[in-house]
């Protein structure tokens, strides 16, 4: 099955801004600005204002649709501008924060011990910035400096990428999760920093033609699996995934995002998939949301007895799905039939919709009102987990394969043991190839995470144009070599700046369409 990819521009600008520990640093005037840069009060205010912008990149951030309902002339799947026009201002802003930091550490009346963790913080930031510029524009500017605002050109890729390793490596000195004087995972870690590097050494061997590089992403990936950059572990089960790890602050997760419930409009990319029965009132039909994937898709690509599938959707086997009344609250349930006497508020059957209802995310909040037993939707009450130990475990498995490594199944039986509660499935050559057993797994394991199309983009070009729908298996290996797999610059970034260009398969492709 064809995934549909979409870049989508999340403009959630007033999000987490409630967030007592995440707050602004306003100078009033360029004098006084540098009266900031003094105290342990003013790093800390300094690194709450890179960590908002962290947060706040994020919903500017480019994320995958699984759909199986697709028109297939939607112009977001086949190269309409207007679609992968996406704005990179909140990277932007993060680097600039980071460079703030480091730019002024002189400044601050502190020893290099007071101040070296939040410089810390500031490496890890710009580091990661840098990687999802690189990952989702190719060539971007590399800036100068907080102080320096000149026009700039884009630099190659290759440039970028060794700015994410320069300021990752760097990153390196900070400690474990457990020893960090703030206690969120959304802060980076050794273990995170680790994860980082893993993915841009795995990204630099296949987009960036550097194949000895895969070497480098086994060994990031190893230190994390072997516990030297933190003590990491697998939950127990694919439920305790759903219930736990997706949540926060679990063993497996090594880097969050961190999102907060004091604005009810609070929400992230995946919740675009939650429907019933998480979102209680919610139609449980076809048609309430345009984000579907059907039961078959979920069953063909779960094999017998693997628990994501039970964990990850919701009542796949019922015959009717319905809202009872219980103790003043409507509660879903899915079933064969409904019971006798039951106080039923809604009822749907079931075996007349297609779609799976996504469990993945199920840690809601709620508005109850005395005018109805049915609550009113308030958003997602968990974090967004960008790296954990599964993903860490099948990157390295796709790292050795990429080298030719026989012991790349390791990783990959773990997560099947893991996955169906035994070693009944593990790999065997009958299956066909292991590079694409990884894939497989990967998309069955992380599903919803956002990790689906740069997983494609990593194994090559066929995987491409197998993989992704809409004129993606039309692309020519020329296309793809202009710049057809990453987003347009947004027009917005020209203006006052006449030396950056358009990469070439954009700037053809709306030369085309005029």
């Amino acid at each position: 099955m064809k995934k549909y990819i979409c870049w989508t521009n999340l403009l959630l600008v007033l999000l987490c801004f409630g967030c007592a520990d995440l707050i602004d640093v306003v100078p009033e005037n360029g004098t006084t600005y540098t009266n900031y840069f003094r105290t342990v009060q003013d790093a800390e205010a300094l690194l709450n204002n890179l960590e908002r912008s962290v947060v706040l990149s994020r919903y500017q951030e480019e994320f995958e649709r699984y759909e199986d309902n697709i028109d297939p002339t939607d112009y977001r799947i086949n190269f309409d501008p207007s679609s992968f026009e996406v704005g990179w201002s909140g990277y932007y802003s993060v680097i600039y924060n980071a460079d703030l930091m480091i730019d002024n550490a002189h400044r601050f009346e502190l020893s290099e011990e007071e101040y070296r963790p939040y410089l810390l913080q500031a490496y890890f930031a710009k580091a990661d910035a840098y990687f999802c510029l690189a990952r989702n524009w190719g060539k971007v500017p590399v800036t100068k400096g907080s102080t320096n605002f000149d026009k700039l050109a884009e630099s190659s890729v290759e440039k970028v990428l060794q700015e994410v390793e320069k300021y990752g490596l760097l990153a390196m000195d900070l400690p474990v999760w457990t020893e960090l004087p703030w206690k969120s995972k959304q802060y980076g870690s050794k273990g995170s920093v680790a994860a980082l590097m893993a993915y841009l050494y795995a990204w630099w061997a296949s987009v960036g033609e550097r194949p000895e590089m895969w070497a480098k992403a086994e060994e990031y990936c190893t230190m994390i699996i072997e516990n030297k950059v933190g003590t990491y572990e697998l939950a127990a089960d694919p439920e305790t995934v759903c219930t736990e790890v997706m949540v926060r602050d679990s063993r497996e997760s090594i880097w969050e995002i961190l999102l907060c419930t004091e604005d009810n409009s609070l929400s992230f990319s995946r919740a675009g998939y939650v429907t019933f029965p998480v979102r209680r009132n919610a139609r449980p039909d076809d048609n309430y949301s345009e984000w579907v994937i059907y039961k078959n898709t979920v069953n063909e690509l779960y094999g017998q007895g693997d628990r994501r599938r039970d964990a990850y959707f919701w009542g796949l086997e019922a015959d009717s799905v319905f809202l009872k009344y219980v103790d003043g609250k409507a509660i879903p349930y899915a079933g064969v039939c409904r019971q006798e006497g039951d106080s039923i508020l809604k009822g749907y059957d079931y075996r007349k919709i297609k779609k799976a209802y996504c469990y993945k995310y199920r840690n809601a909040y709620y508005t109850y009102s005395d005018d109805t037993p049915i609550p009113y939707w308030g958003g997602l009450d968990q974090n967004v987990i960008k790296y954990r130990l599964a993903d860490i475990m099948l990157l390295r498995a796709e790292a050795r394969v990429r080298q030719g490594k026989e012991n790349a199944v390791e990783d990959l039986n773990t997560i099947r043991e893991r996955a169906y509660g035994n070693r009944e499935h593990d790999y065997t050559s009958a299956e066909g190839d292991l590079q694409m057993a990884i894939f497989r797994e990967r998309e069955k394991e992380l599903m919803y995470e956002d990790h689906y199309y740069y997983d494609v983009r990593r194994n090559g070009t066929e995987y491409v144009r197998s993989e992704l729908p809409g004129l993606y298996p039309e692309l020519s290996d020329q296309d793809i070599k202009d710049g057809a797999l990453y987003l347009m610059i947004n027009s917005i970034n020209f203006e006052g700046n006449d030396l950056l260009r358009q990469n070439v398969f954009w700037n053809r492709r709306e030369n085309e369409l005029k």
